[in-house]
């Protein structure tokens, strides 16, 4: 987002509760959040509503993307990245999901079934921008780990989520080294 900002193509509106918890949201070790007993929907939101209509902007002004212009617009910031659905390096978040769905669908579907998901995943990762696969991707973990009513429902925010999802994807590597 702050990006858009810099440039000007956002106008930053003065809506005392949004801003209050942009400014409010901080490191804690490397991960962005907000502090004990405060929240971040208004910011994610308005984060994620720019992001949404920034890319349906440029989507009807230009063909495809570059490479080289995809990576221009790269979040220069975890925070950007967290708030705008990005993937700070790109493949890097995504290659851990796509093993870690594998292994779940592996083990709860039969062979065929499990292997027409995975062919779908595939497809997708093949031929979606890197950020689209990686918000694909972190949506399906979501619903694998049971978390997506809960973020529905306003039970959890996307960084608790994203908290899990990072320390299921943690012990799944860790379980992967230990068998090798």
């Amino acid at each position: 987002m702050k990006p858009l900002l810099n440039s000007g193509r956002v106008q930053w509106v003065d809506v005392p509760k949004v801003e209050q918890e942009m400014l409010g949201l901080l490191w804690r070790g490397n991960k962005i959040t907000h502090p004990g007993g405060e929240h971040d929907d208004f910011a994610n939101s308005v984060a994620g509503v720019v992001q949404v209509l920034h890319r349906q902007a440029r989507a009807t002004t230009q063909s495809a993307q570059t490479e080289a212009e995809e990576e221009s617009e790269r979040p220069e910031t975890e925070l950007d990245a967290y708030l705008g659905g990005y993937e700070l390096k790109p493949g890097t978040q995504t290659a851990r999901m796509r093993k870690w769905i594998g292994s779940v669908y592996t083990k709860q579907l039969p062979a065929r079934e499990a292997a027409a998901k995975l062919a779908e995943i595939d497809a997708v990762i093949a031929s979606a921008p890197h950020d689209q696969v990686f918000r694909n991707l972190r949506e399906q973990c979501f619903y694998l780990l049971d978390v997506t009513r809960l973020l529905n429902s306003g039970q959890w925010t996307n960084m608790e989520a994203t908290e899990l999802l990072d320390r299921t994807l943690d012990r799944f590597e860790d379980e992967q080294v230990e068998d090798e």
